[in-house]
């Protein structure tokens, strides 16, 4: 990334690989996703802001929306097969939030400032969004 440093002015944008490590999974996985789950589909992945050539790539502030489209992703067996022998059990209840997920990664990657800034931005909305709410239900009383 050398000849990157020398244009600091201009834009960066996440690849695949920036969003695979922030979900921390194989870029190869998140190529996956990007077929299976095209703009067609039901649950599309983010559309990317650019692409250069064949690259895509994202605004480095939206992969907190990378995190939230992982978490609604359906689950193991979700559109039939055959059923398993025996039933999984989530160990901790309901399956985590996206904030969660990424706050999650953030602690076992204390390096990676990127993640725990944007885990931070996100606990910032949710809460800003829990306090909306309650005053728009106490507008409503």
């Amino acid at each position: 990334m050398a000849t990157a440093d020398h244009y600091p002015a201009i834009p960066r944008y996440a690849g695949t690989a920036d969003v695979a490590r922030a979900l921390e999974v194989r870029t190869q996985t998140v190529t996956n996703w990007l077929n299976r789950y095209p703009p067609t589909s039901s649950h599309p992945c983010p559309a990317p802001d650019v692409i250069v050539g064949d690259v895509l790539g994202w605004e480095e502030k939206r992969l907190p929306e990378w995190v939230t489209w992982r978490a609604g992703m359906p689950g193991r067996g979700a559109g039939g097969g055959r059923p398993r022998k025996t039933t999984e059990q989530e160990p901790d209840g309901p399956p985590a939030s996206g904030t969660e997920l990424l706050r999650r990664a953030s602690q076992q990657n204390p390096e990676n400032k990127l993640l725990r800034g944007l885990a931070l931005e996100m606990e910032a909305v949710e809460r800003a969004a829990k306090s909306a709410r309650a005053e728009w239900r106490h507008a409503e009383e």
